[in-house]
Order: structure tokens, then C-alpha cells, then sequence
């Protein structure tokens, strides 16, 4: 086996993972739904200022359908990503699954090529990672992640549930504030929830790199026999 170029990296991995998981599904993809969520906090935002500072109906009128613009956005982009395995969900599915498993084995078959001690230290260093965002994301955000847009759409309920539609506008602040509040919170521990996943990725690999399947142990331990 040749001797790696370079010293074994997070950066090298996440190449490595860039370039044989490319679609992998940690919320990072193109296709995810942050453009509507960054034009949903925005326009959110504005829409308070416009509403309680400038008092200007145009303006307030333009943040309500660029709010409305940011939910679709969020929404269809989310079912684009997932249409092609609910079209053909066994399939398509399927298809995923021998994707990544491809380029799962390149990844780990890369990793073969560092000394194992050097993988393992990577693997203990992910894993206290792992443990430590859990801890620190647990305190921060609690579980707001798992209720998906059921968060976005509570927030919006905040701000609308008192809205009484004639100038000046009557909307409640406190409702409409901690809307806003929570709308940012899901939104980062969404992105949160994105490195989580990578460095979850990144240890399973470390692990199936040191330590292998048990059919491909047997069979090296029966040739190693004498």
C-alpha cells in the first residue's frame, strides 16, 4: 500500500467526502432550503422595524410577501430535494443507498493509506467533538430542531395572531418578537444540526476505517492462519 502525501486531515476528509458524497444528506446541499430561511428571518426583521419604527404600509406590505415568498421557498425546496425518491421511493432509494456505499468504500479504502494509530486519534478527536456539540446545542437549543417547520409556522402564527388589517397596523409585539426570536433560533440550530451530521459522518468513516466488517475480518484471519 503507498504511503499518503500528506498527513491525514479533517480538510483532506471533507475533500475526500466532497468529492465521492457530494449529495449527502447533512443539509449542506444546494438544493436545501437556506435561501428561504435567510429571506424569512430578513424579511421577518424588517417587517417589525417597518411595522413599529417607519410605520410604512408599502414596506410592511412588501416584508409580509417576502415573508410568504421565504416559507415557500423553504418548503418547495425540500420537497425538489426529496421528489425524486417519493416518485420512485424503493428505486430511487436504492439507487442512493449503492451511490453511497460506492463512495463510501473509496473514502475508507483512502483511509487504508494512513497509519491506523493516525486514524484512530482522528476518530477520538471526532468523537469528543460530537459530544461536545451535542452538550453545548442541547443547552442552547434544546430539541427546537425535530419540530421542522412546524417552528417557522408557529412563528408566523406569533406574529399574526393579533393582526387586524388597517392603517396604523395593529400586530402585538411580544408575540411578534419572540416569533422572531424563534424563527432564529430553529434556523441556527438547523445549521447546528448540519455540522453535527458531518462529524457524525466523519466517525463513522474513521470507525469502518480501523475497524472492519466482520465478514472481511474473518476472511483476513483465514488467510493470516497458518
Amino acid at each position: 500500500m503507498s504511503e499518503p502525501a500528506a498527513p491525514l486531515s479533517f480538510i483532506e476528509l471533507e475533500r475526500m467526502v466532497s468529492e465521492h458524497l457530494p449529495d449527502y444528506d447533512d443539509g449542506s446541499s444546494k438544493r436545501s432550503p437556506n435561501f428561504g430561511y435567510a429571506l424569512l428571518i430578513g424579511s421577518f426583521g424588517f417587517n417589525l422595524v417597518s411595522t413599529y419604527v417607519f410605520k410604512s404600509l408599502p414596506f410592511t406590505l412588501f416584508t409580509f410577501v417576502a415573508e410568504i415568498i421565504g416559507l415557500i421557498w423553504s418548503i418547495t425546496s425540500i420537497i425538489r430535494y426529496e421528489w425524486p425518491q417519493l416518485r420512485n421511493h424503493k428505486s430511487g432509494f436504492a439507487a442512493t443507498m449503492d451511490f453511497h456505499y460506492q463512495g463510501v468504500q473509496a473514502i475508507i479504502g483512502w483511509l487504508h493509506s494512513f497509519p491506523k494509530d493516525e486514524v484512530a486519534k482522528h476518530l477520538a478527536y471526532a468523537r469528543d467533538r460530537q459530544a461536545s456539540l451535542q452538550q453545548r446545542f442541547s443547552l442552547l437549543f434544546g430539541s427546537i430542531d425535530k419540530f421542522g417547520l412546524l417552528s417557522i409556522i408557529a412563528a408566523l402564527y406569533l406574529q399574526l395572531k393579533d393582526f387586524r388589517f388597517h392603517w396604523p397596523l395593529e400586530v402585538s409585539v411580544i408575540p411578534a418578537l419572540c416569533g422572531f426570536a424563534l424563527l432564529i433560533l430553529y434556523c441556527v440550530a438547523m445549521l447546528a444540526s448540519s455540522w453535527k451530521l458531518r462529524v457524525a459522518l466523519y466517525e463513522r468513516l474513521l470507525y469502518q476505517a480501523i475497524n472492519p466488517p466482520a465478514a472481511e475480518l474473518a476472511a483476513s484471519r483465514q488467510k493470516a492462519a497458518p
